[in-house]
């Protein structure tokens, strides 16, 4: 049996830990080696410190170099209107109700009669097309014989039992809660009674059925306007506006919607020809909108409509960023600079306005995705301001302020 002494036993352990070192160091060396470059120099520290532990690369006339970044921003779309108003111009409005007598039915003749042994009848049918908008539904004839009482019944209901005047008979009102849209009319001739041996007859021609039928093809008017979506985001309100003309006493109820919303539902004061009515900008809808107008009874005419926007006070989005004591001295001692970069999200439409830094105006118009522009000389220590005033509506994915060797 080998007893090691303690001396030995030392150096065994002293060997182990320095392979496992080398093992170790081995495993990192590779690591680093391995991991991708900007990595490796982040890990490394090659790339020098910042203050916000953020390094960026700035587009320049000189190139790409590192920096710190001082602000970063996603603007969005940033709208332009030229106009505090924005006028839609509707087509001239006709709305009216005509009632004409119409003959709903007719018939030449007409024969029946009724005896001890026998009976005739006769049948006529007619049409209502429009029960809802047709009165005065009246049975008109000209009588030629009728013996002892006439009978007329309409869809099974008895209506008139009774003697005729020949001379001058007066029409049958049919009720509007026996008719629906096909009806028939029956004439018969009422019993001789007594004089069994007799046969009573009815004999009438031009027989008619006649209604008052209001025609509602003109009582409604539809027009549509568009609305871009910058004038829906700055909308503050909306007013309707047209001149009205209408007959006193004839004039029925006017009915105004928008997008299926009632914006009036009344009777106008027709001696008040111009009328305006305040929109909710919530009942108005980017792109198509539909304005229905509606009357019941009688005739409105409205010239010149117009929807008119009153759009809000648009105020340019403005950004912020801070230059310390020690950022600020460098810039003075020219050894730093400062970029503002502005990323539009297309590459191919025509961007124009002005960027304004601590009250510098530059202006741009540029169709490229992305515009640099050099700010050092305009940068104060502190807060500095960055506004963005746009001459069309344009979209800015990306804002950023570089702080640059």
């Amino acid at each position: 049996m080998v007893v090691l002494s303690k001396t030995n036993r030392r150096a065994q352990a002293a060997a182990g830990a320095a392979v496992l070192l080398a093992i170790i160091a081995a495993v990192i060396v590779a690591y680093v080696i391995l991991i991708p470059p900007q990595e490796r120099q982040q890990l490394l520290g090659e790339g020098g410190p910042s203050a916000s532990g953020v390094s960026t690369a700035v587009s320049s006339s000189s190139g790409s170099v590192a920096g710190q970044n001082l602000l970063t921003a996603a603007p969005g779309k940033i709208d332009f209107l030229s106009q505090k108003d924005l006028e839609h111009t509707l087509p001239d409005i006709s709305l009216q109700t005509k009632t004409d007598s119409k003959v709903l039915g007719e018939k030449a003749s007409i024969y029946a009669k009724k005896g001890i042994f026998s009976e005739k009848k006769s049948d006529f049918s007619f049409t209502v097309s429009d029960i809802g908008n047709t009165e005065n539904i009246l049975l008109a004839y000209t009588p030629k014989i009728v013996d002892g009482n006439m009978v007329v019944v309409l869809n099974g209901e008895e209506i008139f039992n009774g003697v005729v005047n020949v001379k001058s008979p007066k029409p049958i009102l049919l009720s509007k809660n026996l008719l629906k849209a096909d009806n028939v009319l029956e004439f018969a001739e009422a019993s001789p009674g007594l004089a069994f041996w007799r046969t009573n007859e009815l004999s009438l021609e031009d027989v008619r059925v006649l209604g008052d039928v209001t025609n509602l093809e003109a009582q409604v008017s539809k027009s549509i306007f568009s609305v871009s979506d910058v004038e829906k985001r700055n909308m503050d309100k909306a007013i309707l506006k047209f001149q009205l003309d209408c007959s006193e006493g004839d004039a029925g109820q006017l009915l105004i919607m928008l997008n299926a919303n009632e914006v009036y539902s009344g009777v106008p004061d027709c001696n008040q020809p111009a009328l305006s009515f305040e929109i909710s900008p919530n009942l108005i809808y980017e792109n198509q909108n539909v304005l229905l107008l509606k009357t019941n009874r009688g005739s409105f005419a409205l010239s010149h409509p117009r929807v008119i926007s009153k759009l809000k006070e648009i105020s340019f989005p403005s950004y912020y960023f801070q230059l310390s004591l020690e950022q600020f001295g460098s810039v003075k001692a020219s050894k730093k600079k400062v970029y503002l970069t502005v990323d539009f999200t297309d590459a191919s439409t025509q961007k124009t306005g002005q960027l304004e830094i601590n009250g510098h105006v530059n202006g741009f118009d540029t169709k490229e995705g992305k515009l640099a522009l050099e700010i050092t000389n305009y940068v104060v220590q502190g807060n500095n301001a960055i506004v963005i005033k746009p001459a069309k509506t344009f979209d800015v994915r990306e804002l950023k302020v570089d702080f640059v060797s």
